[in-house]
């Protein structure tokens, strides 16, 4: 969590060649391609009981997670109640009380109407959500070259179109477009980031750590990757003249 520090570092990190790696990963382990990547937006919180400024405030704070022992982790490391529920239930759970809050990013927020059942978000954009294009690897292969080449394209250019299009949501219509639906939407300054990020971001990379498949390694490489995607962006807008 806090990683990924916004949308144009994701875009690059999404190009960079640890991706890249993690690709051939998926395609000898899995047999499956993945095609393209891109942001669908920051996930942030939500929650009926009050508003959440810091990470202080999400003790107590019955937070609905994906049924995913990382987001639990997450979650828990704050000091907040992760509550592994279904995203069918997740509306009428919201509605009736079951969960105090739940995360995602806003535009997923909008779209879902979640602020019918909720009446505060913090824009904290705890993790970068990731939609992926994927194909079966060995009916990729069986296509002929030129079609290959069409559908990276292809692929590729819907990413830059759907990064473009959540980024635009995250940074000028989303905020504004939820305030005008009645909740009550908080952006932290960065030392209340920093808040969030001390509290989190240790114990889930402890317990990625462990993972198989994951380990220190793995992880290391993905905390640089980041740090060159920043660095090519400082060099793209401060060019050597």
């Amino acid at each position: 969590p806090y990683l990924i520090p916004n949308e144009d570092v994701g875009f690059h990190f999404y190009q960079s060649a640890f991706f890249t790696k993690l690709n051939e990963g998926l395609i000898k382990q899995q047999g499956v391609r993945m095609l393209s990547a891109a942001s669908f937006g920051f996930r942030c919180f939500t929650n009926n009981k009050k508003p959440i400024k810091t990470v202080d405030d999400l003790k107590g704070i019955k937070m609905r997670v994906q049924q995913n022992p990382l987001y639990m982790t997450m979650v828990r490391s704050m000091g907040g109640s992760p509550t592994p529920i279904s995203w069918g239930e997740l509306y009428s759970a919201l509605q009736q009380g079951v969960v105090d809050g739940q995360e995602n990013p806003l535009g997923v927020i909008y779209d879902t109407k979640f602020y019918e059942v909720q009446k505060y978000a913090t824009v904290d954009n705890h993790v970068l959500g990731t939609n992926m294009i994927l194909a079966n690897e060995k009916w990729f292969q069986s296509l002929p070259a030129d079609l290959r080449q069409i559908m990276l394209t292809g692929a590729k250019m819907g990413a830059v179109a759907e990064n473009g299009k959540r980024m635009f949501e995250a940074r000028v219509t989303m905020v504004d477009a939820l305030r005008k639906k009645g909740m009550e939407v908080y952006v932290p300054t960065p030392a209340e980031i920093a808040t969030f990020r001390k509290a989190s971001q240790g114990p889930v990379m402890e317990w990625l750590a462990k993972q198989p498949g994951v380990g220190k390694e793995l992880i290391d490489a993905a905390v640089k990757a980041v740090k060159d995607a920043e660095a090519a962006i400082a060099r793209e807008a401060n060019p050597v003249k």
